[in-house]
């Protein structure tokens, strides 16, 4: 039952690129995330409060919590969105596996984190993958939208690393019901200026499409996610990652019949490898790292 929970938490996961492709067509960028994460906040609350009930977090906390939804929320679920808009929904599968990638580097940065050699290797080797996936010697609106979802992995990774010491505080599931709650409130003017009241009002097809990625991909991930850690070891839950990205690619051949050509298999191979090099024997601190970010992936993301 645990591993079928797994496996259902990154099918779902992976359906997010193609879901969001077809939600753009009838809606802003801006105004689906806002919509998204709105719904998504009471959905999360919800399972908050059946999960934890933990009492409101200090104010010190929530200021915290609210700078984190600038990076978790608003410009990483933005960029994502945005990129979408311009890129296909298989390169942003791609991309995304370069997160744990990113997370390492940055808490590098950050003096968390000692450099190894087989890391850098690692760090090296995804540099690489991203590059052939982006080929910069032909530079079109999709590499913009390239661009822009590797901003949003970034994004995410430095929320990743910078979240980390208030989860000894707060538990996971309420950071990230609070993180998403800032982050609406700050989205919600954004798209009302960018788009308009009007561009609020979403046709049938359009709230099907909200309905599925707020139900599926965020709060069935995480709840789904919560359920199986009680039952399974958490690095068991972290190795099922790597089915999304696979599972990924293959939604948008069938579902949006994006073409699969000969560069997308040489940059996700360099990419996995990279991945792989990074993530495998790291220390017990980094991996509850990764781990705690797997967890609040289908949320965040």
């Amino acid at each position: 039952m645990a591993y079928g929970a797994l496996v259902t938490v990154q099918l779902l996961f992976a359906t997010l690129p193609v879901a969001g492709k077809l939600g753009l067509e009838g809606l802003h960028p801006t105004v689906f995330v806002a919509i998204r994460v709105a719904l998504g906040t009471g959905c999360l609350f919800a399972l908050e409060r059946l999960v934890h009930a933990s009492p409101i977090p200090s104010s010190g906390d929530l200021a915290r919590l609210a700078l984190f939804a600038v990076f978790g929320v608003v410009l990483n679920q933005g960029l994502f969105m945005w990129g979408l808009d311009f890129t296909t929904a298989v390169n942003a599968t791609l991309f995304m596996t370069v997160i744990p990638v990113f997370t390492y580097a940055i808490a590098v940065g950050f003096g968390y984190e000692v450099l190894g050699a087989k890391r850098l290797g690692g760090i090296v080797l995804a540099l690489v993958g991203v590059l052939v996936l982006l080929d910069p010697r032909r530079f079109t609106m999709g590499d913009v939208g390239n661009l822009l979802i590797l901003a949003n992995t970034f994004s995410y990774a430095l929320y990743l690393v910078i979240s980390r010491p208030i989860l000894s505080r707060v538990p996971p599931l309420t950071a990230i019901s609070w993180i998403f709650l800032f982050g609406g409130l700050m989205l919600v003017p954004i798209a009302w200026v960018q788009a308009g009241a009007g561009a609020f009002v979403v046709d049938a097809r359009s709230a099907w499409i909200l309905a599925y990625v707020v139900l599926g991909p965020t709060a069935t991930v995480y709840a789904l996610n919560l359920w199986a850690l009680k039952r399974v070891a958490s690095s068991t839950v972290a190795a099922f990652i790597y089915l999304q990205p696979i599972a990924g690619v293959f939604f948008a051949w069938w579902i949006l019949g994006e073409a699969v050509v000969g560069r997308t298999f040489v940059a996700a191979a360099l990419v996995f490898c990279g991945v792989a090099l990074v993530t495998l024997g790291r220390e017990p601190a980094v991996a509850a790292e990764v781990e705690e970010g797997g967890e609040a992936q289908g949320a965040s993301v």
